[in-house]
């Protein structure tokens, strides 16, 4: 979804800003100025987003007040165009920024793709649908190449090419040699009266004398042919180990990265399947079945958010509300469930029954809107000195 939202706002009827193109380009300025903001402070890019993707948001929701003054920096007349306040030219320009954003920035991305997942489907789009529907998609998009590494359990298997030599064949033993040096070990001459090199100077016939100097020779003759032989066939074999192993150092190196990261994905697996199947809580020390169904809902959120401690897929916040609907019961379809409402009356009894699983502070993302997650963290349990 690379066309700029302000134009496709425009193409459908959206909005209207008068037949001056100069009034555009100042509103696509004013994009961009949102966009360095949003990257700047990405922390609150839900605000953002729960203005952005809401047609019916209040005209005094402060997130349009602060597109008032980008517009405002690049159309300094702009009041006298509209006869009320442009909430929907506002948005427009905030959508506008937030695509640039997330475009540039893999964790405005992830922001806008959490955001809208749970957001989109309990608001009406009415004619602005597609538009924002596709940007949802987008987002959806952008987050899945990047959690694909994070995620990922396959080991690569690529790495720069070897040849292997082939062992060399060895030679034959070498006939003449050995036989010119057992002619020697049996006696003075061969049968031609041929001397040998430094041949036994005594004949079977003389016994003790001869036996004593034929072992000595016949062995030096044999080791001699035999380490020949090994020598040639080890000068081979070092030539093919070396190889194999500069190939296998270098395949490892390669793929030594992906080996991490799979391992580590497994690990994460594994921990999810592990705390699915015990249903307990770490961090509060007891058992989500222990606990009352709100409170027991935002620590398993929680829980699974502080072990996974990465970008996920759509598919671990399924598991999640599988595991959820385990504990709570499910609750799809009836009216069983609880709502924000319920939550925030619950406040205070929560405080006591969740544990401190927040990892580290929460940002303030802002005035005005704020996430589920941001409220939470306003309601924590205080750390013990």
């Amino acid at each position: 979804m690379q066309t700029d939202i302000l134009h496709r706002f425009l193409q459908n009827g959206l909005i209207e800003i008068g037949p001056e193109d100069e009034r555009l380009t100042r509103l696509r300025a004013a994009a961009a100025q949102m966009a360095s903001s949003i990257t700047a402070e990405r922390h609150g890019t839900p605000r953002f987003a729960m203005v952005a993707f809401d047609p019916k948001v209040s005209g005094d929701d402060p997130v349009l007040d602060e597109v008032a003054e980008a517009v405002a920096a690049h159309w300094a007349t702009y009041r006298s165009a509209f006869a009320d306040r442009p909430i929907t030219v506002f948005r427009a320009v905030l959508l506008d920024g937030l695509r640039q954003a997330q475009e540039e920035d893999s964790g405005v991305a992830a922001a806008v793709a959490l955001t809208t997942r749970n957001m989109l489907p309990h608001f009406d789009l009415g004619r602005e649908k597609e538009i924002l529907s596709g940007f949802a998609a987008r987002s959806e998009e952008l987050l899945s190449e990047n959690v694909l590494d994070d995620w990922s359990t396959e080991v690569g298997d690529t790495g720069p090419k070897h040849a292997i030599p082939a062992a060399a064949k060895p030679n034959r033993l070498d006939r003449k040699v050995l036989l010119a040096k057992i002619e020697a070990a049996v006696g003075p001459t061969n049968e031609k009266g041929e001397a040998g090199s430094a041949p036994n100077s005594h004949w079977p016939n003389q016994g003790q004398p001869w036996s004593f100097m034929f072992a000595p020779k016949i062995t030096a003759a044999i080791a001699e042919s035999v380490d020949a032989m090994s020598d040639a066939v080890m000068n081979s074999r070092a030539k093919v180990d070396e190889a194999l192993i500069n190939a296998m150092k270098d395949f490892v190196g390669a793929n030594l990265p992906t080996l991490i990261r799979a391992s580590t994905a497994l690990e994460r697996r594994l921990d999810l399947l592990w705390w699915r199947q015990s249903l307990y809580s770490n961090p509060a020390k007891r058992s989500y079945r222990s606990m009352r169904p709100a409170a027991a809902a935002m620590q398993m959120a929680a829980d699974v958010f502080a072990s996974v401690s990465v970008l996920c897929p759509p598919s671990v916040e399924y598991f999640l509300r599988e595991a959820v609907a385990e504990v709570v019961g499910d609750t799809r379809g009836k009216s069983a469930g609880f709502t924000f409402k319920q939550i925030a009356n619950e406040a205070s009894s929560i405080r006591s029954e969740v544990a401190m699983w927040w990892p580290a502070e929460v940002p303030d993302v802002g005035p005005g809107r704020r996430p589920l997650v941001s409220f939470l963290w306003t309601i924590r349990p205080k750390r013990r000195p």
